[in-house]
């Protein structure tokens, strides 16, 4: 029986994601996201021995430190209520990711899981990424940048 990482990987492989393995972290793939008028990098991890798969999905702009404070008040309104996945900046350099997990200990079909993790993470981060460069390039308000996450696809 495969372990998890390997199952993973043949989940992103089989997917046509195209996943690459991050040197010098073991259990780490990185994969290239396309979205509607953009991309980002995805990596997939699967600790060995914990029985967890995280994506964290990386919005590659670095939020300016000026602006941690509204990116902190938008990642915050932005996560409230969301049920499955989170935003979360690192203040130490700005970086922005999304990032969807599950304990898949016990789990029949670890493929389908990752699929769909994976289909979560893709839809949160493309969902409102719009509302994140907004507020990193366009210097928008938290508000302007609220409303644009709550009116995508309208």
């Amino acid at each position: 029986m495969p372990n998890l990482f390997d199952s993973m990987q043949a989940y992103f492989v089989d997917d046509g994601w195209d996943p690459v393995a991050v040197d010098g972290q073991p259990g780490v793939l990185r994969m290239v996201v396309l979205g509607r008028d953009n991309y980002w990098q995805m990596f997939a991890a699967a600790p060995d021995g914990t029985g967890l798969v995280v994506l964290q999905s990386v919005v590659g702009l670095a939020t300016p430190r000026a602006k941690f404070a509204e990116m902190s008040e938008l990642l915050h309104r932005i996560n409230f209520g969301m049920p499955v996945a989170k935003f979360e900046m690192d203040w130490s350099d700005g970086e922005v990711r999304c990032t969807t997990g599950a304990d898949l200990v016990g789990v029949a079909d670890v493929r389908n899981a990752v699929r769909n993790l994976a289909r979560v993470n893709k839809q949160t981060m493309r969902h409102h990424l719009k509302a994140l460069f907004a507020l990193i390039l366009d210097d928008a308000t938290v508000e302007e940048a609220v409303q644009l996450a709550q009116s995508f696809g309208d």
